[in-house]
């Protein structure tokens, strides 16, 4: 047996073949002599750094999703909003756009590392422990965008309509900084698609905060993370 690539000429007289990596699979097929092969994909469609301070008059469902400016790839975030709000025209930047198509049962998995500087109240015991630092991911179509009238005579601008895909909240480590109350929290937020994103017109959105502060608690968060598609993987 010869092995070609594209029409050339890899290698002959190959007696075996075996399958290597995580996205590569193989399994018998139900006709005779037959092998099924799966080939994965993983890419990466946003890596990002950023921080925002925490208005600890914001409910948990509402999340810092970028910035009024610079949309979702700034340094600091002051844009919020919870999942199922319209995005208006003038924020549209804040959402990621996709420039793969993404299919039902594809893995969307985001992960990264917030820090958070988390004041000691009296006496100077670091509040951490119940201390939560929440992700959101939802979406909007770019061509699907909506006016919306309110009672005459005004018409609200123009928005994208949003869909909340999932959310989860992460409890901060201290880092055993006395009197200070800095802490860090790991996060690994995964989604499996249950329906098709289309490429280009789909932009993602994710949000962070923090929850359960004091009233008399100073937040600053910082955040890394990357976001990642596998596909049989």
């Amino acid at each position: 047996m010869s092995i070609y690539d594209e029409g050339t000429l890899i290698k002959s007289g190959v007696a075996a073949i075996n399958f290597q990596g995580v996205c590569a699979t193989s399994s018998e097929s139900v006709s005779a002599n037959t092998v099924n092969v799966k080939i994965g994909s993983q890419w990466l469609i946003s890596s990002h750094s950023f921080g925002f301070e925490q208005d600890i008059l914001l409910n948990t469902s509402t999340y810092y999703i970028g910035d009024s400016n610079s949309g979702w790839d700034a340094s600091r975030f002051d844009v919020y909003s919870d999942t199922s709000s319209r995005i208006p025209l003038s924020n549209g930047n804040v959402g990621i756009p996709s420039p793969f198509n993404i299919i039902s049962g594809d893995v969307i998995t985001v992960c990264g590392l917030a820090y958070s500087d988390i004041p000691a109240p009296p006496p100077l015991t670091p509040v951490t422990d119940f201390v939560r630092f929440g992700v959101s991911l939802s979406v909007f179509n770019c061509s699907n965008l909506q006016t919306a009238s309110g009672p005459p005579p005004p018409i609200l601008p123009a928005g994208f309509p949003q869909t909340g895909l999932t959310t989860s909240a992460y409890t901060y480590t201290p880092d055993e900084m006395e009197y200070v109350g800095e802490a860090r929290v790991c996060f690994e937020l995964t989604y499996t698609a249950e329906y098709d994103f289309p490429k280009c017109d789909t932009l993602f959105v994710l949000g962070f905060n923090n929850s359960n502060l004091l009233d008399s608690n100073f937040s600053q968060v910082k955040v890394t993370y990357t976001f990642n598609v596998n596909r049989n993987c």
